[in-house]
């Protein structure tokens, strides 16, 4: 299997795909960048005040969080801060 060399490429060869990602300070490059990305079907910014499983653990690192947050993706349980559709005033 040929590895793409780019981050875009790289999110391709797991196309379709859904990204989830915590609300953070000046999001909106991020959104717009995997807006562009080709094969991402969904794309979910949450906010890590509604995300109970993550925002109470115990043990917080950036690993473990990201496991969570893709745990919560692929339920279909990870809730977004709005639709994208409403990202209008980044």
């Amino acid at each position: 299997m040929h590895f793409p060399k780019n981050s875009a490429g790289i999110l391709t060869v797991f196309a379709p795909c859904q990204v989830g990602f915590e609300a953070v300070l000046h999001w909106g490059w991020l959104y717009d960048l995997l807006e562009e990305i080709p094969g991402i079907e969904r794309i979910v910014m949450a906010n890590p005040l509604h995300v109970r499983l993550i925002a109470s653990a115990q043990i917080k690192t950036d690993k473990v969080d990201a496991y969570k947050l893709a745990q919560l993706l692929r339920s279909g349980m990870l809730p977004g801060s709005r639709d994208r559709h409403h990202y209008a005033s980044r």
